[in-house]
């Protein structure tokens, strides 16, 4: 029998695997994304996005995965999602967020388009660092990790 965390996570996301910390990561993600567009967004999207984030109170658990990354735009489209990487791939990540992409401030992100904004969650157990990149960012980062995604992308017409 499935676990009720699972068909929550199922719901809402088309994943290859789901991880219980996922439960957490989302819960933080998704407030932090409504708190950034809040007053740009419909009230349907906040009333949806709000209701997910309630169910998944009774289901969060600090994570046991130490490093975990998604790449989110809107709410909660999950563009990437990567999960038990090890401390090689943790240090890698840092070094393109300084060196490789270009960043967008909170003020720039605050003024786009809820649905524009691509942003990077790297999470290390309860600790999150948030970045604001650009599309072409994206699609460079896709290319070179993409068999890690576990994120499900219908590409048919």
């Amino acid at each position: 029998m499935k676990e009720n965390w699972i068909s929550l996570l199922e719901s809402e996301f088309d994943f290859k695997e789901y991880h219980q910390d996922m439960i957490y990561d989302f819960f933080i993600i998704i407030n932090n994304r409504l708190s950034l567009f809040n007053e740009n967004l419909e009230t349907f999207e906040v009333e949806n996005a709000k209701n997910f984030v309630e169910y998944l109170i009774p289901y969060c658990k600090n994570p046991k995965q130490k490093h975990r990354m998604y790449i989110v735009s809107g709410i909660k489209d999950v563009l990437f999602a990567w999960n038990d990487f090890d401390d090689y791939v943790m240090r890698e990540l840092d070094a393109i967020l300084k060196l490789r992409f270009t960043l967008i401030d909170k003020a720039q992100a605050e003024m786009m388009p809820s649905d524009l904004l691509i942003t990077m969650y790297i999470c290390t157990y309860e600790k999150m660092k948030i970045a604001n990149i650009l599309p072409s960012d994206l699609i460079w980062f896709a290319q070179r990790f993409s068999k890690y995604n576990l994120a499900n992308h219908d590409t048919s017409l």
